[in-house]
């Protein structure tokens, strides 16, 4: 919290409050404490929402948090836990640990000036520890507020709304004001790809973010890949910045704007804890079925139909030997115009 790293961090959880979030995107915000004070605006990654209905993780459980972000939203410090440990099941402490008191910069500088404080043991005894109590932006360093592991990336304490720099609509994204940030939500996030040719190894991994105006593809390599994979969540909403702009190359990328991101040396991913109402979960362009066979080759339209007919399950094997089912569907239209779809690389969502 006072921009001393600390490493691996053990803290006692004093009680947890489900946060309702949309679409069923629910969090879980935690008081935690390390014997000498306590915080309640800790907020457990949406990964590990499953260790509390499934009793890992309850009241007066030890912890020790391996990787951590700290955000500052509307002057209060959020800790947003990504990755942990349970070094000792509250059923087995029974009791909180010390005397914590709520944390705040005046608790927290007092502490310092008092002394070296403790870190709390499941037996109730104390190991000394550096003065800050709290880290922050865990592998990150300072007072960064980004997913990342490099210790000399830009600092920066702006998420969501107080983001002070300027924030572009993805549709106005091109070449020269890409030194600027956008605000967007995750739809899509592919699996990790390798490659290796004449030029040397390396692996890669895209995603697909949306706001109000439109749709563009990032795509992350190498260390990219080792610092954002795992923390970018699909359906959660991030500020991005310094990112590199290039045209798209339509034989990868099928999303409909004219240009794509990559992550630079020195991006920023900030996640957005304010209000995400005003960003979009998802976008459409729907298209009659009589318009379709004017569109050029492998281009990705939106349709709605009823459905005419659906054939019957068919089992085959692909050329790699592997072994699909497949149905055909036949819909229809206002159009009066029939398609038959393969069932494939679509997503049906039925009214």
């Amino acid at each position: 919290m006072q921009g001393v790293e600390v490493e691996s961090p053990v803290f006692q959880i004093l009680g947890f409050k489900k946060i309702a979030g949309q679409g069923g995107n629910d969090r879980y915000r935690l008081n935690i404490s390390d014997g000498i004070h306590s915080h309640t605006f800790a907020m457990l990654a949406t990964q590990l929402n499953h260790m509390i209905p499934e009793g890992k993780l309850d009241t007066n459980a030890i912890i020790r948090v391996d990787k951590i972000v700290s955000n500052s939203v509307s002057e209060r410090r959020v800790l947003i836990l990504l990755e942990l440990s349970i070094i000792a099941k509250g059923t087995d402490v029974a009791n909180k640990i010390g005397n914590p008191v709520q944390w705040t910069e005046q608790t927290a500088s007092l502490s310092n000036n008092i002394g070296t404080p403790t870190r709390p043991t499941t037996n109730g005894t104390s190991n000394t520890r550096p003065a800050s109590t709290l880290t922050t932006s865990y592998g990150g360093g300072g007072n960064s507020a980004f997913y990342g592991k490099s210790s000399g990336a830009p600092k920066s304490t702006c998420i969501g709304e107080m983001h002070t720099g300027p924030v572009v609509p993805i549709r106005d994204l091109n070449p020269y004001n890409s030194r600027c940030a956008i605000r967007a939500r995750v739809t899509n996030k592919s699996d990790v790809r390798t490659w290796s040719n004449a030029r040397g190894d390396g692996k890669l991994f895209n995603i697909d973010i949306l706001d109000d105006s439109g749709e563009i593809r990032m795509t992350g390599f190498n260390n990219s890949v080792d610092q954002f994979f795992d923390t970018l969540e699909i359906g959660a909403v991030y500020v991005f910045k310094n990112f590199q702009v290039k045209n798209a190359n339509p034989a990868f990328n099928r999303l409909p704007h004219d240009y794509e991101l990559s992550m630079g040396n020195d991006m920023q991913i900030i996640p957005c804890l304010v209000d995400t109402s005003s960003i979009p979960t998802a976008t459409y362009n729907f298209v009659d079925i009589a318009k379709i066979e004017d569109l050029l080759k492998d281009n990705l339209v939106d349709v709605i139909g009823i459905c005419k007919q659906r054939g019957e399950v068919v089992t085959f094997t692909s050329r790699a030997g592997k072994e699909f089912t497949k149905r055909d569907i036949f819909l229809v239209d206002k159009s009066n115009r029939e398609v038959k779809i393969k069932p494939t690389h679509f997503i049906f969502i039925c009214l």
